[in-house]
C-alpha cells in the first residue's frame, strides 16, 4: 500500500523583484509578457477566491503550501468534502486527498481532464462519480481502505496503468477493457467474480488474497 509523504512546507516563496522580472532582451527592449500565463494567473485567483468564500478556513497560505506545479495535496486535512472550486483547476496533474472524511467525489471530478494520478485512499468513498470516465489521461488510481461496493466505471478509464482498490467492500470487478493496466491490488474485499477478467487485461503484478 503507498504511502503517502507528508505536505512539505514553502514558506519562503516569494514573488520575483520588481528589478529582475522584466529584463531587457538583447536588443534593449523590454521582453513581452506571455498572455498564457497571464491568464493562467488571474484564473487561479479567481478560482483561490472562491474556494476561501466556499470553505473560510481554505488561507490563500495554506493554497500555496499544498498547490504546486499543477499538484494539489490535501492529505489529512479532516476534510468532509473538497471545496467544489478546486475542480475548475483543470490543468491539475495530481490530486491527493489521501486520509481524509470524505464520502462523495463530485461529478466535478470530471474536470480534472489532465489528472494523471488520482490519490483518494482512506476516505470513506461509497460509489465513484460517472465522470470519473472523463479522466483519459489517469494512469494511477488509488483508492484503496474505501467504503466501495462497486466501481464498474473504472473499466472505462483505457489509460490506467496502476489500481489500488485494497480494503473495499467489492463482490465484482469489471476491467476487461483496460489493456494498459500492469498493476493492481485487489485483497482484502469479498470477490467471487475475477477470474475470467484478470484473463484479458496484460497485467503484470496482481496483489490479491
Amino acid at each position: 500500500m503507498e504511502k503517502t509523504p507528508n505536505i512539505t512546507h514553502h514558506n519562503n516563496r516569494r514573488l520575483p523583484d520588481k528589478n529582475t522580472s522584466k529584463q531587457p532582451t538583447p536588443n534593449g527592449s523590454e521582453p513581452k509578457l506571455d498572455a498564457d500565463k497571464i491568464d493562467h494567473c488571474k484564473k487561479l485567483g479567481n478560482t483561490l477566491y472562491k474556494v476561501q468564500k466556499e470553505m473560510p478556513s481554505f488561507s490563500i497560505e495554506l493554497m500555496y503550501e499544498v498547490l504546486e506545479d499543477d499538484k494539489l495535496n490535501l492529505t489529512d486535512k479532516k476534510l468532509l468534502t473538497i471545496p467544489l472550486a478546486l475542480f475548475e483547476l483543470s490543468t491539475l496533474t495530481e490530486l491527493n486527498i489521501n486520509g481524509n472524511v470524505i464520502s462523495t467525489l463530485p461529478e466535478e471530478l470530471g474536470n480534472l481532464t489532465k489528472l494523471t494520478k488520482l490519490n483518494a485512499s482512506n476516505n470513506r468513498l461509497t460509489h465513484l462519480p460517472e465522470s470519473i470516465k472523463n479522466l483519459t489521461d489517469l494512469k494511477e488510481l488509488l483508492i484503496n481502505i474505501n467504503q466501495l461496493t462497486e466501481c464498474n466505471t473504472l473499466g472505462k478509464i483505457k489509460s490506467l496503468t496502476t489500481l489500488n482498490i485494497q480494503s473495499n467492500n467489492l463482490t465484482s470487478l469489471h476491467i476487461d477493457d483496460l489493456q494498459n493496466l500492469k498493476t493492481l491490488y485487489i485483497d482484502y474485499n469479498h470477490l467471487t467474480i475475477l477470474k475470467e477478467s484478470l484473463k484479458k487485461v496484460p497485467i503484470t503484478t496482481v496483489i490479491y488474497k
